[in-house]
């Protein structure tokens, strides 16, 4: 965890024995290409799918809720040359830290933040047992469940504005979840399931652009993004995140 001028950026926590295998590393500038790297682990792996291959229709017909940003789909259109024209310094999350608004790391799939019932609505389409997607599957369950929010992002890169959370409303979760889901709230994915719910719940709260934050599950075109949050599943695949490692060294080494 981190904090600048009174933002604080949160990483999820995790065991002493998982940290020797994935541990969180902090997020890494490249000032000179303009990418930012964070790296974090995935149990599920199966479960994953690369981005490229999914169709962009998945939230059809869903109206983003007021006082929520999202990207257009003239940004996701945008060429690989244009975005990196556009993307000179991380704007969505400076913007979102000025304003004092919650954000979080968004996915091809979820581009942005949505009525709860619809992303129960959404989850019920998808395969898979992993708690992720069984936690979402209940959303329609909660109490109140029509004036709450959600988003499918990725608990690797969020930030919270300084007191706008408390220890109460993560507990206040976990119990009325655990109540739904059972023990299985102990696993390890509930904790992103949290990130997602309790940011997408702030008032004003932002899903970063995706791609220009996205997560590196193998694709290709990486230049495509500002950020990447590296899955520990995918984190040593194509030498990628060593090269990257590597350019940023080099970079913050040159001034």
């Amino acid at each position: 965890m981190t904090r600048t001028r009174g933002y604080t950026s949160v990483s999820p926590p995790i065991s002493a024995a998982a940290s020797k295998q994935a541990s969180c590393r902090p997020v890494i500038l490249r000032p000179r290409s303009r990418r930012y790297a964070s790296s974090g682990r995935w149990r599920e792996r199966r479960q994953l799918t690369h981005c490229g291959s999914l169709k962009r229709t998945a939230w059809s017909g869903v109206t983003p809720v007021a006082g929520t940003t999202s990207p257009s789909a003239d940004a996701l259109a945008l060429s690989a040359a244009d975005r990196r024209d556009r993307r000179a310094r991380p704007d969505a999350v400076l913007t979102a830290i000025a304003d004092r608004r919650g954000f979080i790391q968004a996915t091809c799939e979820t581009p942005e933040i949505i009525p709860a019932a619809d992303a129960a609505r959404w989850a019920q389409t998808q395969d898979g047992d992993f708690i992720q997607y069984n936690c979402e599957r209940l959303l329609g369950d909660l109490p109140g469940h029509e004036a709450l929010r959600y988003v499918h992002g990725s608990a690797g890169f969020y930030g919270v504005p300084q007191g706008a959370l408390t220890l109460a409303d993560a507990e206040n979760l976990f119990f009325t979840m655990q109540d739904l889901a059972g023990p299985r709230m102990l696993e390890w994915g509930a904790e992103q399931f949290a990130a997602n719910f309790l940011v997408a719940n702030l008032p004003g709260a932002t899903a970063l652009p995706y791609p220009d934050y996205a997560s590196y599950m193998g694709q290709a075109d990486i230049d495509a993004s500002l950020f990447l949050h590296f899955i520990g599943s995918f984190r040593f695949d194509n030498g990628v995140y060593a090269r990257l490692s590597r350019q940023v060294i080099a970079d913050l080494s040159a001034g």
